[in-house]
């Protein structure tokens, strides 16, 4: 019958078809519920899926891959994990309702709460911390009882036994390929709901570092490394030289600081980056005690100032 859920599944999401084949499923008699580990395990009850029907528990397969997706375990941090496990949910099923995917239902939206629809996690967890939300519900599927993956207990997963899971590294692999996937079906289709489309450009668009900041991490890492390169010579004696034992002392020198920054004053920078690239090298003056050699450059470098 898995089996069977896991094709359904794959015609609701056919973007996340080597996503659905990738999961473990493992029965798991009188569980109540269906939940997936940090592993990549599902755990289905056969009578929940009886009872759910072939098209609702399809749904909830979906529902227990995107929180494997979305990272929901490693997103709690500290939060409370039945309270984030319920926010995590209402950030799904928005999405899964949006793609028309059918869901149980006993499932949670947001309007279950009087909350507004199409947020994160985060921003339903402290709605429902507000609230005074508490957990007055029992197992159920896509109902705040989804495994380790969404809410980052691990002693509430039923036994693992011999079955195989996925590292950390290999989850991250398929969340990329997940994230590629969605932004070809948004070029090709344009049939994907508006969060797992935000989601996957947030995935594969690469973190802006603030260069100030790295650039001031460097320098002050490179100082420290200087502060103990010291060397001993004879080009002038200590001042302990010939004090009555006759033997010469050597004297601690270290090297100067040599700077040099180097400046882009193509057309891509604009006057605001210059006078920042200006502003920065200034403070490198100060901060340093040194003399700082400017190189500008364009197509090619020009002479230091």
């Amino acid at each position: 019958m898995i089996a069977t859920i896991r094709l359904q599944a794959i015609r609701y999401l056919p973007y996340l078809g080597a996503q659905f084949w990738a999961l473990q499923a493992v029965e798991k008699p009188g569980l109540g519920t269906m939940g997936v580990d940090y592993s990549g395990r599902v755990y289905y009850d056969p009578e929940i899926l009886t009872k759910c029907g072939r098209e609702q528990s399809a749904g909830v397969l979906c529902h227990e891959l995107l929180h494997l997706l979305l990272l929901h375990d490693r997103r709690r941090q500290t939060r409370d994990h039945t309270l984030w496990n319920k926010a995590a949910d209402l950030e799904i099923n928005c999405d899964l309702r949006s793609a028309g995917v059918p869901l149980p239902p006993e499932c949670l939206f947001p309007e279950t709460f009087n909350l507004a629809s199409d947020q994160s996690a985060e921003w339903y967890y402290e709605k429902l911390k507000e609230q005074g939300e508490q957990d007055q519900q029992g197992p159920g599927p896509t109902a705040g009882q989804c495994g380790s993956c969404a809410h980052g207990d691990a002693n509430a997963d039923p036994a693992m036994g011999d079955e195989p899971g996925m590292g950390a590294m290999e989850r991250e692999i398929m969340a990329q390929e997940a994230a590629q996937s969605i932004v070809k079906a948004v070029k090709s289709e344009g049939r994907v709901a508006a969060g797992l489309k935000r989601w996957a450009e947030g995935k594969l668009t690469p973190p802006v570092v603030p260069w100030d900041r790295l650039l001031r991490s460097h320098i002050c890492a490179g100082i420290e490394r200087r502060s103990g390169l010291e060397e001993r010579g004879y080009h002038r004696l200590g001042h302990r030289s010939w004090s009555g034992t006759g033997v010469p002392y050597p004297t601690s020198f270290d090297y100067p600081l040599d700077v040099a920054a180097v400046v882009d004053t193509s057309a891509s920078m604009s006057t605001s980056d210059l006078e920042r690239a200006t502003s920065t090298i200034e403070s490198l003056c100060r901060h340093l005690g040194a003399t700082v050699r400017v190189l500008t450059c364009d197509s090619e470098a020009g002479k230091a100032h």
